[in-house]
């Protein structure tokens, strides 16, 4: 469907093109209109270059302030977040004192249904030669779980000890040209750390989106560097 409207648009381009040069009687005028209608089109990819708004776009990306962890919290007990699963935590277990997270088991080889919240502390054969170091190196899930059942002893809890969440917004900065991400991790209504990452549409988010082909997408560019904080770059592990 875009690709189709491209074609029209060139369509339409080559015939006003077409026109001119019918109607002008000047052989060197008609070469200078040839030698614009396709520089036209050779430069318009690069144009956006000259833009402030390209510029402005390149300055946030060089900016010092795109990352900031405002507090760092020391727990015992590092929280996975609703959507994990369990087996996910075996890395953590080699520093913090526990994991909690959502106990959600496969079921014929498909995600199951909520089992409940669980708390996860390293088993009795945590040091086995058939868990620890071994199950942290299984990359099939359904081998992974089997580690957890049988490494890992966990015990259901009513809530979360330290549960956080990621908070997304999209802000326009110049219309239609320069839009920034942020996302804040949040507990308790506190701000943690944010950080933020910036998208540019060179030929705008209005017509351009004909470029995108099937995607229906404008065209974008993005910082060279994209930028995201670990979680546990915000919980650091108690001595215990």
């Amino acid at each position: 469907m875009w690709g189709i409207g491209l074609l029209v648009l060139l369509a339409i381009y080559i015939g006003i093109i077409k026109l001119f040069v019918r109607i002008t009687d000047s052989r060197r005028y008609k070469m200078v209109i040839v030698f614009i209608a396709v520089a036209i089109p050779l430069a318009y990819p690069f144009q956006h270059k000259i833009y402030p708004s390209y510029h402005e776009f390149l300055e946030l990306c060089e900016a010092g302030d795109r990352q900031t962890i405002h507090t760092i919290k020391s727990i015992d007990y590092f929280y996975l977040g609703d959507s994990s699963m369990c087996h996910k935590g075996f890395k953590y277990l080699n520093n913090f004192k526990g994991i909690e997270c959502v106990y959600r088991p496969k079921e014929n080889g498909k995600p199951g249904n909520t089992r409940g919240v669980y708390r996860y502390i390293k088993g009795e054969n945590w040091s086995s030669s058939s868990c620890g170091e071994r199950c942290g190196k299984m990359g099939y899930m359904t081998q992974k779980e089997a580690c957890q059942l049988s490494c890992m002893q966990g015990v259901e809890i009513d809530h979360f000890k330290n549960p956080y969440d990621y908070e997304f917004t999209r802000g326009e900065i110049i219309n239609n040209k320069l839009y920034a991400q942020k996302v804040a991790i949040t507990a308790n209504e506190e701000v943690l750390a944010e950080f933020k990452n910036y998208t540019y549409y060179p030929y705008g988010n209005t017509w351009a989106k004909i470029l995108g082909a099937s995607s229906g997408q404008a065209p974008t560019l993005s910082c060279a560097t994209k930028v995201w904080i670990e979680i546990n770059e915000v919980y650091k592990p108690n001595a215990f």
